[in-house]
């Protein structure tokens, strides 16, 4: 006779499904960010040179206006 699977009580099991959702969640974030970090660096923009967080209260101060500004007017 083979024995029954561990099954962890109700609470267990949700603390583990909200555990994975959030590591899935920070996976997601941080590949965002070097999204938009390559993006930037494709543009020539290093802003990631100059700021030690890009997305921290001063690299968030200059990216606002690089997404505020009208491509028409590149030219």
């Amino acid at each position: 006779m083979a024995r029954a699977s561990f099954v962890p009580p109700k609470p267990v099991r949700q603390l583990r499904d909200l555990t994975r959702t959030r590591t899935v969640f920070i996976q997601e974030r941080t590949r965002h960010k070097h999204r938009v970090d390559k993006a930037l660096l494709d543009a020539q923009i290093k802003l990631s040179d100059v700021v030690s967080d890009l997305f921290g209260m001063p690299g968030r101060a200059m990216l606002d206006p690089l997404c505020q500004s009208d491509p028409s007017q590149a030219y």
